[in-house]
C-alpha cells in the first residue's frame, strides 16, 4: 500500500517490493528495495532486520545476555503496562506527536511531521505502540506495517532530568517493548522485524550506540536501495525544480524528515 505525500504533482511513497501502478503516479519515493534496476546511482540505505518466523526460544537465544536479562527483569519486575501496536485514532496520534516533539527537543532532533503520520495512517499502514508505567507512557513506537514486513520509523521516550533508576527503568521497557511487538506483528502475519536504519559509519558515537542497541537483539544487516523516480513529464518537471524549490527553502520533505531511532 503506498503512502500519497502530494496531491498535485501526485506524489507516493512505496516501500520494500510494492509494485509501482502504470499510470496515475507522477513521481515515486522508492524505499528499501531490493534494487532500483531504473535509477542508474540509487542511495544505499542500510537497516538490521530480525526473522520473525523464527520461535520465540531461537530469537531470545539469538539476543545478546544484556537484552534478554534487561527483557527478562522488565516482564518479572518492572510492572510495566504494554499497549500492542494499532492503527492510532486522532487522540493518540495527538499523544504520541506531543512526546516525540519533547523527545526531539531534548536531542536536538527535527520534530516529526504530523502531514506524513496523516498520510500512513490514511494509507492504513501506520501503527503505534506503547509501554506504560504507573500509567504514564514511558516509551513510544512508530511502524509501517506493509505487507509482512513491519518497520520502526521512531522510538520516543523521555530521559533528561530522570533519576538513574528511572532511566533505567525507561531503558528496560523500550527493549521490552520491541520484544512483545516482535511477538505481536508475527501474530498478525508479519515474518520480517525492521529496525529502520543502522549506521554504516565508524565516527558517530550516537549512531553506534544506537546500533548497539539493535545489535542485542540479533538480527542481521541488510543494506537496500532507495530513490526518485519521475513516471510522467509532470513529475520529470517537479523533480527538476526540486533545488530551486530546496534553495527557496520551500521544498517538502517527505521521506527526508522522518527521523528513525
Amino acid at each position: 500500500m503506498s503512502i500519497v505525500l502530494r496531491a498535485w504533482p501526485r506524489i507516493e511513497e512505496f516501500w520494500f517490493d510494492e509494485a509501482i501502478p502504470q499510470r496515475g503516479v507522477d513521481v515515486a519515493w522508492l524505499c528499501q528495495r531490493l534494487a532500483i534496476p531504473e535509477i542508474t546511482q540509487p542511495s544505499a540505505k542500510y537497516t538490521l532486520v530480525v526473522d520473525l518466523t523464527l520461535s520465540d526460544e531461537q530469537l531470545l537465544a539469538n539476543m545478546q545476555s544484556e537484552t534478554r536479562y534487561e527483557i527478562r527483569r522488565a516482564q518479572n519486575k518492572d510492572a510495566l503496562e504494554f499497549w500492542a501496536p494499532t492503527a492510532p485514532d486522532p487522540s493518540s496520534l495527538a499523544a504520541f506527536y506531543d512526546l516525540f516533539a519533547q523527545f526531539a527537543a531534548d536531542k536536538g532532533l527535527s520534530p516529526v511531521r504530523m502531514e506524513y503520520l496523516g498520510a500512513a495512517a490514511r494509507a492504513g499502514v501506520l501503527r503505534l505502540g506503547r509501554m506504560l508505567h504507573e500509567g504514564e507512557v514511558v516509551v513510544w513506537h512508530s511502524y509501517l506495517l506493509i505487507g509482512s514486513r513491519v518497520r520502526l520509523l521512531h522510538s520516543a521516550s523521555l530521559f533528561r532530568g530522570q533519576a538513574p533508576a528511572r532511566r533505567s527503568l525507561i531503558g528496560r521497557a523500550n527493549r521490552l517493548l520491541h520484544w512483545l511487538e516482535m511477538q505481536h506483528f508475527r501474530g498478525a502475519g508479519a515474518t520480517l522485524y525492521d529496525f529502520g536504519g543502522w549506521y554504516a559509519g565508524h565516527d558517530d558515537e550516537d549512531l553506534l550506540r544506537i546500533n548497539r542497541f539493535k545489535e542485542g537483539f540479533g538480527g542481521t544487516v541488510r543494506q537496500e536501495a532507495q530513490g526518485v523516480r519521475a513516471l510522467t513529464l509532470l513529475g520529470r518537471a517537479y523533480l527538476w525544480a526540486r533545488p530551486l524549490r530546496a534553495w527557496l527553502g520551500r521544498v517538502p520533505t517527505g521521506l527526508n524528515q522522518r527521523i528513525k531511532i
